[in-house]
């Protein structure tokens, strides 16, 4: 990037160009800190996306009917995010795994959302693990 050739944006510019601090926080996370990030409005606008499919399974997580009980593999599934998580945080910070186990538990819990087979105490679980996510990544709600 160079501010002479005109490829050269600061925050500030691409706020004002309507993105959303949490898209480009979550494309700034999108490779571990020890690679070198290639910017692309390509990307950000998939970051974007990104934000937004998580949100939207958070709010259809807290809105929708679940029945009493578990969902057994539903719960594994949740564990196993949650462990992944952890594990490629504490593994030099590896952002990109660790995002990587949250979007397998979304695909999971989409996926019990849409076969009606999510329960009460997954709803919790599920929130639990995505509460952990965002206090590190801080993109389930702009502030």
């Amino acid at each position: 990037m160079s501010k002479s050739e005109g490829n050269f944006y600061t925050l500030r510019d691409l706020l004002l160009k309507g993105y959303k601090a949490s898209a480009i926080r979550f494309l700034l996370t999108s490779v571990p800190y020890r690679q070198q990030l290639n910017f692309t409005f390509e990307g950000l606008a998939a970051e974007t996306g990104a934000v937004e499919r998580l949100r939207t399974f958070y709010q259809r997580l807290k809105t929708a009917p679940a029945k009493p009980g578990l969902n057994a593999d539903l719960a594994k599934e949740a564990a196993r995010s949650a462990e992944s998580y952890l594990a490629a945080l504490s593994n030099d910070l590896n952002t990109a795994e660790a995002r990587a186990a949250i979007f397998d538990l979304v695909r999971a819990g989409n996926a019990a959302l849409d076969a009606g087979t999510l329960a009460k105490d997954n709803v919790e679980q599920i929130l639990e693990v995505l509460k952990q996510f965002d206090q590190v990544f801080a993109v389930l709600e702009d502030h």
